[in-house]
């Protein structure tokens, strides 16, 4: 795995997005940081590939499925689909990416149909390029995130903060995504981060 706090690793120009959180009363929150993690990922010891030049991705939207986009407190695992109260800590928005891609499209008409997560044997058909498992955490400066919403909740028909999603263009110099995915997640090298 490797830890990319956004914006601080010059070879990462990726561009990453999230929608605005806003407070019962109104108030954009703005995020304190975000970290993009880089993973092997679920695809079992296979060597994956460096995602490819202008690869376009939309992950999450749906907070029911916890695996792929929620919030937590602190550290670890997505444990609510809504900004909860997280007493002492902060509030902290997940959304993992798929890492499986089809090979050919780097970007389809929903920016979702090119990827597929993996199933428990890998990759499915039809997508059998596997990436580097993206996963993205927004800590924002809140504790008590009850009521809280996103700014993305009335397009996708939801509420309460439940369209949490993020979009992903990967605009990294590829000679050192390549280093970075061979060293440091194909366990070839010594990890240049």
């Amino acid at each position: 795995m490797i830890s990319i706090w956004c914006c601080d690793f010059n070879a990462d120009t990726a561009a990453y997005w999230v929608p605005a959180l806003i407070s019962p009363g109104g108030r954009v929150i703005t995020p304190d940081r975000v970290s993009a993690y880089y993973l092997k990922g679920d695809v079992g010891s296979a060597s994956i590939a460096p995602f490819p030049r202008g690869l376009k991705i939309v992950a999450g939207g749906d907070t029911h499925n916890l695996k792929v986009a929620g919030y937590a407190c602190g550290e670890g695992m997505p444990v609510s689909s809504v900004p909860l109260n997280c007493g002492r800590g902060t509030l902290r928005a997940v959304v993992a990416f798929p890492s499986c891609w089809d090979g050919r499209h780097t970007d389809s008409a929903d920016h979702r149909s090119h990827m597929a997560y993996p199933t428990g044997t890998g990759c499915p058909r039809g997508y059998a390029v596997r990436v580097p498992k993206l996963v993205l955490h927004v800590r924002y400066p809140v504790s008590y995130g009850t009521g809280y919403r996103l700014s993305s909740d009335a397009g996708f028909h939801t509420t309460h903060g439940m369209s949490m999603h993020a979009d992903y263009f990967n605009a990294w110099d590829q000679d050192t995504l390549g280093q970075v995915v061979d060293s440091c997640l194909n366990g070839q090298g010594t990890c240049p981060l």
